[in-house]
């Protein structure tokens, strides 16, 4: 935004973390954290509420001081969500392990990219960033992919126990009714 250099930043800064917490939504959905573990799932809603509220405070305060704040805060939050991703690990569900898979890929890539500047002089020959995304959508997709195949055989499954149970209803009422017929016979 050239007419207001001063909001780049910032811009930048809401446009990442926001990325970043519709990551985690995504995942609280993607594993069905609800119905996993209730009580993780209130403290994964508290701490994204919390972390809303720090994103929105640190914005206005960049843009009220027209300065770059140092963001310890993303490093906490990070950090919980380290920590959040080792606890889910634990369920051990294929969609669990699609969801840390994923992150992990990008995590590792981040990591690549943000120790070598801070190790070498030389900037690295490729951006490792966005193989990190790349990756991370590709993992994701594939265990959408999976989620899909799942719920279509799920509700195949429940299609033919329906028709048995149709099925089964009908042989009961017949031999309800030739049990009738036998009785008049008699």
């Amino acid at each position: 935004i050239s007419e207001y250099p001063h909001l780049a930043y910032p811009f930048f800064f809401l446009l990442t973390i926001s990325g970043f917490i519709f990551f985690a939504l995504f995942g609280r959905s993607f594993i069905n954290l609800p119905q996993l573990s209730k009580r993780l799932d209130t403290i994964f809603k508290w701490a994204i509420a919390l972390w809303v509220v720090y994103l929105i405070t640190i914005l206005a305060l960049m843009i009220i001081t027209r300065r770059v704040l140092f963001l310890e805060g993303t490093y906490i939050f990070v950090l919980l969500y380290v920590v959040f991703l080792i606890r889910i690990a634990f369920f051990k569900t294929p969609l669990v392990r699609f969801y840390v898979a994923g992150a992990l890929w990008l995590f590792c890539f981040t990591l690549l990219g943000m120790f070598w500047i801070f190790l070498s002089d030389q900037p690295l020959p490729f951006n490792p960033w966005p193989i990190g995304q790349v990756g991370q959508i590709l993992i994701y997709a594939a265990g959408l992919a999976y989620k899909v195949r799942m719920n279509e055989k799920a509700r195949a499954q429940a299609e033919l126990i329906r028709l048995r149970n149709v099925e089964l209803a009908n042989l009961y009422e017949e031999s309800k009714r030739q049990k009738e017929e036998i009785e008049i016979q008699k």
